[in-house]
């Protein structure tokens, strides 16, 4: 009979004379095996914690009687009262334990620091690909992730009483996996831990949580950006109606006969200043995704290598521009003249993180987004995206910056030398395009911006040159009804198109312009209207006008986009729309080009 076989039949015994009442020591029973007395007295201990004994009394601090022989045992029968055996038990929590995907074990630690384990089951080796006579050899510095193996030996031991916690492991095939361990440990009164453990593979449970919190995180983001973007295009809005006024009347001062020959350069500075402003709220409204875009079918490969020299241009001889472009790559839909911003945007952030050495990247692949997580993606020659890479070997991001860096206003470089927009606006770019960007980046490592495009259904567009307005641009007599809420910019309107020769009438209300229209005798030419008005929208407005007078042209005017306008059928930004601010050139040519397409064009 061998030491477990035998251990089992003392345990047995023991049992047995509890069972009976003869009170019988642990001693007593192994008095002929004393090396076995500590392995019975732990499993009896342990039998007990689980609540396995029932109520059969404990012999604890009784005296010794006589030893029974192995007719005491207790055998396991089924009937009402009776226990079963210690080896009926045993057999029992092995078919159990083996049955169960949990790996269990049992280990003993010693106050000098000795330590032993006294079983584990057979999940372990389906847990961790090792043979539990490897794991002796191996140690928990080999299995456990290098990330974790701090944590995991303060836990060896752990808190008396359950505990519970997770680690990773690396497998024999190097496969990092996540357990969940729950630990009971029992201290003895001489000292000794008796440590039960159940572990469990959560690898899939994990992977699951981190997936969900990585796309929680990204709505939570773009919910912070959309917010955001309402603001910055309300703001935009608002500044675009002043900046109207400041050019406007700047062009006429500019223009004047009398001004002074001094005060020529400071107008011509204000002008500048007012086109500069301009160009912020260009990019404001492109961040919130309110910036009239003209989209179409492109080769991305195409537009990046027609793009090259100017990017090329922008940045020192010092540092590398390179291409990795994939061949056959299909096409995309996009607006050319906002994607080269992005592209300029992209390489002038990366060059700043480099500090005049390094390299800098710009690559295209067609992927499949998995589980519509952008760090997840696979290259796929049949994937619905098309991804457009930036990186660089500079700086990096720093962690806490990087959930901020799509941010308006906001920027990681030193005072004065950045706006917080460039990055803003080749987010609402891609959002507008319908596309989505994801940056990763480590301080030290560099940083890399990657931009996916939905693949294009639509054949390749050949884009045809429009012909240039006619210089002759002054008026006819014509009478065109303006209806504009603001009114300095109303105003200036009416100054400017009655210095050029037509006849103006002029309101802020849209029910005023209704009455004006059906009450006036004459031919109105020209409705031309804002869009966001109180009372009534500029598009129902040009309708109702219209249904009296079905040959007035209309042109719209917004510092909002032309394509997102009372969710209705986009505008047409070469026909009927013109974009706040606008200069008075602008006006004027737009003006005359939808007063010349005559009655019956489309407006």
């Amino acid at each position: 009979m061998d030491a477990s076989d035998r251990i089992d039949e003392l345990v047995a015994r023991c049992i047995g004379q509890r069972r009976t009442g003869r009170n019988a020591t642990v001693e007593t029973i192994c008095r002929g095996y004393p090396d076995h007395a500590d392995a019975v007295r732990r499993r009896l201990r342990w039998l007990e914690d689980m609540g396995l004994l029932g109520d059969v009394p404990s012999s604890a601090g009784q005296p010794p009687s006589t030893v029974p022989g192995d007719d005491s045992t207790v055998e396991g029968g089924e009937g009402t009262g009776s226990t079963p055996n210690w080896k009926t038990l045993a057999s029992r929590l092995r078919a159990i334990s083996e049955l169960t995907a949990d790996c269990c074990w049992m280990r003993i630690e010693y106050p000098d620091g000795r330590s032993r384990r006294e079983w584990i089951t057979g999940s372990f080796e389906r847990l961790t690909g090792y043979a539990p006579e490897e794991f002796s050899d191996l140690g928990l510095q080999k299995l456990v992730h290098p990330d974790d193996l701090s944590f995991a030996l303060a836990r060896v031991l752990g808190p008396e009483g359950i505990s519970e916690h997770e680690f990773r492991i690396v497998t024999k095939k190097g496969e990092v996996r996540w357990l969940e361990e729950r630990m009971l440990v029992d201290r003895r009164e001489d000292g000794v831990l008796v440590v039960f453990g159940a572990t469990r593979d959560i690898t899939v449970q994990k992977t699951a949580e981190e997936a969900f919190k990585e796309t929680r995180t990204q709505q939570h983001q773009s919910q912070k950006m959309e917010a955001l973007g309402m603001l910055a295009g309300g703001v935009a809005h608002d500044f675009n109606n002043l900046l109207t006024v400041i050019m406007g009347y700047g062009e006429f001062v500019h223009g004047s006969e009398k001004l002074d020959p001094s005060l020529v350069e400071c107008v011509k500075e204000m002008c500048l200043a007012a086109d500069r402003a301009a160009e912020l709220t260009h990019q404001l409204l492109t961040f919130s995704r309110q910036h009239p875009m003209v989209p179409r079918v492109v080769d991305l490969n195409g537009l990046i290598s027609d793009t090259i020299k100017m990017l090329q241009r922008l940045v020192p001889p010092t540092i590398q521009l390179a291409t990795v472009l994939a061949p056959e790559l299909p096409n995309v839909n996009l607006d050319v003249s906002q994607f080269e911003q992005v592209l300029v945007n992209l390489v002038v952030n990366a060059r700043d993180a480099l500090g005049g050495v390094g390299r800098i990247e710009i690559e295209t692949r067609r992927v499949r987004l998995e589980q519509e997580r952008l760090s997840s993606h696979v290259e796929d020659p049949e994937g619905g995206h098309v991804l457009f890479r930036v990186k660089d070997d500079g700086c990096g991001i720093a962690s806490k910056d990087l959930p901020r860096i799509f941010e308006p206003f906001f920027t990681t470089k030193d005072s004065g030398k950045g706006t917080g927009f460039g990055l803003a606006a080749v987010y609402g770019t891609i959002a507008q395009s319908g596309g989505l960007v994801h940056v990763e980046s480590e301080v030290g490592e560099g940083t890399s911006f990657s931009v996916f495009l939905p693949v294009a259904s639509a054949q390749l567009e050949v884009k045809r040159a429009s012909p240039s307005p006619s210089p002759e641009d002054a008026g006819g007599g014509e009478l065109i009804l303006i209806v504009e809420d603001e009114h300095r910019v109303r105003r200036l309107l009416s100054e400017t198109l009655s210095r050029l020769g037509y006849r103006v009438m002029d309101t802020g209300r849209p029910v005023d312009a209704l009455a004006m229209s059906r009450s006036c005798e004459r031919t109105i030419h020209l409705l031309l209207t804002d869009m966001v008005m109180p009372e009534m929208s500029g598009r129902e407005l040009a309708a109702r006008v219209r249904e009296d007078r079905p040959d007035t042209r209309v042109l719209f005017m917004s510092g909002y986009p032309a394509e997102e306008q009372d969710n209705a059928e986009p505008l047409d930004v070469d026909a009927n729309f013109i974009a706040k601010p606008m200069t008075s050139c602008e006006l004027i040519r737009m003006v005359r080009k939808v007063l010349d397409r005559g009655p019956g064009s489309p407006s």
